[in-house]
């Protein structure tokens, strides 16, 4: 945790956002905080908006935003369930390792796929083809 690293996530996602066409005034941006003792969290919100158009161009800026964190080695904590799947296969050290490890879990500890499938980008072997 340090303020330069603080200033560089801001130019980052800064660049981001120019380069997606969009001013972080049209979405919540909030400042770091750091109640994590050994990490800073950024929120991003998106509001829903009654026009479809929007909310398919704030869902895309997100899911640009979820790569260019991943591209400058920053993971994300928590999402919502439409892009659980999108943050999971941005850990992909060792061609997915994390994902294929949580999936023996499941698979040993949930046979059937009943518990929360898909829940973190992690879903029960009868489902994952359909998933990704």
């Amino acid at each position: 945790m340090s303020g330069e690293a603080v200033f560089e996530m801001l130019k980052v996602f800064g660049q981001a956002y120019t380069e997606l066409g969009v001013a972080p005034k049209d979405q919540v941006f909030a400042f770091p905080t750091s109640y994590f003792s050994r990490c800073f969290v950024l929120l991003f919100i998106f509001l829903l908006q009654k026009n479809i158009e929007e909310n398919r161009k704030s869902r895309q800026v997100y899911k640009r935003l979820l790569e260019v964190a991943a591209e400058h080695g920053w993971g994300e904590y928590r999402t919502h369930v439409a892009f659980m799947n999108d943050v999971m296969n941005t850990y992909s050290y060792n061609n997915h390792a994390l994902l294929r490890f949580h999936e023996t879990v499941k698979d040993a500890i949930d046979p059937n796929g009943i518990l929360a499938p898909g829940k973190s980008g992690i879903w029960p072997k009868r489902l994952r083809t359909a998933a990704t």
